[in-house]
């Protein structure tokens, strides 16, 4: 990756070069074997059922296409290079919340969160306590137990929220048991008697030679908490690539899934870190490229590998003013929305067939997975299952249905757990049901978390959201002053509240209750910078335009990442007729932060208020080559673009 940022228009040329490349020479990988003459005629590696397509599902948690691409121009990614040579290819999408449990969960079911039950990395268990989140949670069967219950060969591998290990026709290793997990979870690998064969293949931290290490180390992993946790990302993935490889020794099954979630932990450790941040990142990558390789080796050749990731990662250049380091769900804000889909037979992955030309899929939801892999393996489709089958991926044009999958169950025998919703996971699940416009059930979600923690400050501020998006302002007004007043609440969440109160006053011609909220705000919050936009709006408001820019300049001298304050502070200058400061403003904020769609938009509408129309469509294409299905950003860039 390349040091340094370069200048404005070489920025532009590259990122628009990245957004377009599709397809790239092959690299070689260099291996002894080649998929087996027995997979080739259909003896030890034919599936249970003969020429019913296997599928292969590689997940990587945190992969981004545009370090991808940059990496395979270097020539460091050789199998991904061959899969953007000749295969599908698509961005996959995800809606919040971007946590690995919940994402993961809804590719393995099909069905979004609201429905599988998986909302948060943590479930209550009771007396106050918290445990990783568990299979007990999960209510709608996954991939492995639909290919089962159809007598169907599995190797699962590593892949969130699989403890207990469910009872499967083939094996399941949890993902716990890489990261420490226990017999009091329950089993985490079935068999069960292929525990002892799978337990020589795990990677102890402690194993993790230092070389290795520093490889993946940046300046974050070598701070409190940060080795441990590279230690233990690097032996996941070495154990996980070791167990794929002993699994499949005796033969092929018909679904193969596998997760890594190296890149995003060593991503999370490195966002920061100038001097080797982008070098660990690129190590990551080339380890998942590798145990891609080895995988695609080992596989028939007509196995269809589908590569993806639920999201992908935030560069420094975007401007995320959270610590990637820090503990979820906070350091989550680095996850983009938009991540990887690829998918190509085992034969291209590897190098041993000639790839078709690429096809582009464009946006991919991660619902579009599992209905996609069943129409591959000639399985129904469930009708609650909503996504689509992806084209020219489903094997024919028609496929059976089915009402539903039904229920997910926990094996019996199995150590069962409490797995009551946190309040984080009441939250996401509001959140989720305010974006439907199910505001009601969003609300009687937040109010079941208020009685689990009355003093949780976030919960009160998701309320007083939830309330002004149905449109009652009077009562979210009310709530967000009630966060103002919760000495519990953090100072982040008091300021947003005091800031989002403000608007709805103003909206509403309320300048006078505005003023006197601002001027009653606890002196804390001063130097917070939505307080601060917040007096700028009041000062804007009464007509003191000098007063809200010197704020609202405070606000970005605070936080110079703040797209709130660049916005107002942009807008501010373009009413008072400074529209070409304004417009030199936004495109300075812009080259600092030219991973942030919303900078980049923001330079776009400044340049289009200058009239200056060709600039301002380079500045949208590069804002689209980030949020690709943006609606507002087509129909500004179709603005831009008319003369």
């Amino acid at each position: 990756m390349a040091p340094g940022r370069p200048p404005f228009i070489r920025a532009v040329l590259t990122l628009l070069a990245a957004a377009v490349c599709l397809a790239l020479n092959p690299q070689s990988y260099p291996r002894a074997d080649a998929p087996s003459e027995a997979q080739s005629d259909g003896s030890k590696g034919t599936p249970s059922h003969a020429g019913v397509g296997r599928v292969a599902v590689v997940a990587i948690d945190g992969a981004d296409w545009r370090v991808v691409d940059e990496l395979v121009t270097a020539g460091r990614l050789p199998a991904f290079a061959r899969l953007k040579k000749g295969g599908a290819l698509g961005t996959l999408k995800s809606e919040p919340p971007l946590l690995a449990p919940v994402a993961w969960t809804t590719v393995a079911t099909g069905r979004p969160p609201q429905d599988h039950g998986v909302l948060d990395s943590m479930v209550d268990v009771g007396g106050g306590l918290q445990v990783p989140v568990h299979g007990e949670a999960r209510r709608a069967k996954a991939a492995w137990e639909i290919w089962s219950e159809a007598s169907r060969q599995v190797l699962v591998v590593g892949w969130p929220v699989t403890a207990p290990a469910d009872r499967v026709r083939g094996l399941l290793v949890s993902d716990r048991l890489a990261s420490g997990g226990t017999d009091a979870e329950g089993p985490l690998v079935h068999p069960p008697d292929a525990l002892a064969s799978v337990s020589k293949r795990v990677v102890a931290p402690a194993a993790v030679d230092a070389a290795t290490l520093s490889r993946f180390a940046s300046a974050a992993a070598a701070g409190e908490g940060g080795e441990p946790r590279l230690r233990a990302a690097v032996a996941a993935a070495r154990t996980y690539r070791g167990t794929l490889a002993g699994g499949l020794e005796e033969g092929q099954p018909d679904l193969v899934l596998a997760y890594f979630g190296l890149v995003d932990a060593v991503a999370h450790l490195g966002a920061r870190d100038r001097s080797r941040g982008e070098a660990t990142v690129a190590a990551a990558y080339e380890e998942v490229d590798a145990t891609l390789a080895e995988l695609a080796g080992r596989l028939h050749p007509s196995t269809l590998v589908v590569v993806l990731s639920a999201y992908g990662f935030y560069p420094a250049d975007a401007g995320i003013r959270q610590d990637p380091a820090a503990p979820l769900p906070a350091s989550a804000a680095w996850h983009r929305p938009y991540g990887v889909f690829a998918a190509a037979n085992a034969d291209v992955v590897f190098g041993s067939a000639e790839p078709s030309p690429p096809s582009p899929l464009g946006v991919v939801s991660p619902l579009d997975v599992l209905p996609t892999l069943l129409a591959r393996a000639g399985l129904p489709i469930a009708a609650d299952m909503p996504g689509r089958v992806l084209p020219g991926l489903g094997g024919t044009t028609t496929h059976p249905r089915v009402p539903s999958y039904g229920a997910h169950v926990v094996p019996e025998g199995a150590a069962r757990q409490p797995a009551d919703l946190t309040a984080t996971a009441r939250v996401h699940l509001a959140e989720i049901l305010c974006r439907r416009g199910d505001h009601r059930s969003a609300l009687r979600e937040l109010d079941a978390a208020l009685r689990q923690d009355p003093l949780d400050g976030e919960v009160l501020l998701q309320t007083a959201r939830c309330q002004a998006a149905a449109g009652w302002a009077d009562e979210a007004v009310k709530t967000f002053e009630r966060v103002l007043g919760a000495k519990e609440a953090t100072l982040e969440a008091r300021a947003a509240a005091l800031l989002e109160a403000t608007g709805i006053d103003l909206k509403a011609g309320r300048v006078a209750a505005a003023l006197d909220r601002v001027d009653r705000a606890p002196a804390a919050l001063g130097p917070e910078p939505e307080a601060l936009i917040a007096r700028g709006d009041a000062a804007e408001a009464e007509g003191h335009r000098a007063a809200a820019e010197r704020l609202y300049r405070a606000a970005l001298d605070a936080a110079p990442p703040d797209a709130a304050a660049a916005r107002r502070l942009v807008g501010l200058l373009t009413a008072d007729g400074r529209v070409g400061t304004a417009r030199m403003l936004a495109a300075r904020l812009a080259q600092s932060y030219p991973s942030s769609p919303e900078h980049l938009t923001l330079a776009g509408r400044a340049a289009l208020e200058a009239r200056r129309r060709a600039e301002a469509a380079r500045w949208f294409e590069l804002a689209l080559a980030l949020a690709p299905d943006d609606p507002e950003l087509l129909a500004l860039l179709d603005t831009a673009r008319k003369r």
